[in-house]
């Protein structure tokens, strides 16, 4: 019925609750839950309590299982995402996490052929037009994935640590 709950635990440190609320209850949920671990956890020094919601579809045909994978992905994504600690799923989550999942699986075959093409902007002195100094941007030229600005791969690679 609207008001059961069921609470899994799938694997070590992964938590599931299945419920009926609308998302202004789940959330409030989440934050209670969130307040009441760390007030009932303050032995554990550093404890990072981050959500991945999937909200029930219209389509009752949808399987659990794949609801749960939802879930999951918004789970993953939120973790990554520095002050967020709550995310509910959508569509453009998937193809977030593809895009991300090309970038990291050609990063290391783009650095081996030499894809990354390095740019001095000069720096200049305003007030007698000495050169001072450079700044070095880098791009990525792909013959995959076409020419990719800083922003596109940066966050991925410091993420990754590559």
């Amino acid at each position: 019925d609207e008001n059961s709950e069921c609470f899994a635990r799938p694997s070590a440190d992964y938590f599931m609750v299945f419920m009926r609320k609308d998302l202004h209850e789940i959330h409030e949920f989440s934050m209670d839950l969130t307040h009441y671990l760390h007030d009932h956890l303050r032995f554990i020094t550093r404890i990072e309590i981050t959500y991945g919601i999937y909200e029930l579809p219209d389509d009752p045909d949808e399987k659990i299982p794949n609801m749960i994978d939802k879930a999951m992905i918004a789970h993953k994504i939120c973790k990554t995402r520095h002050g967020s600690d709550i995310l509910f799923y959508n569509d453009d989550l998937i193809r977030e996490l593809e895009y991300e999942n090309k970038i990291t699986s050609n990063m290391q075959k783009a650095l081996s052929e030499k894809e990354f093409q390095m740019y001095l902007q000069p720096k200049i002195n305003l007030m007698n037009n000495d050169l001072i100094g450079a700044e070095a941007l880098v791009r990525w030229i792909s013959p995959e994935l076409g020419f990719l600005s800083p922003d596109g791969f940066i966050p991925i690679f410091e993420k990754n640590e590559f």
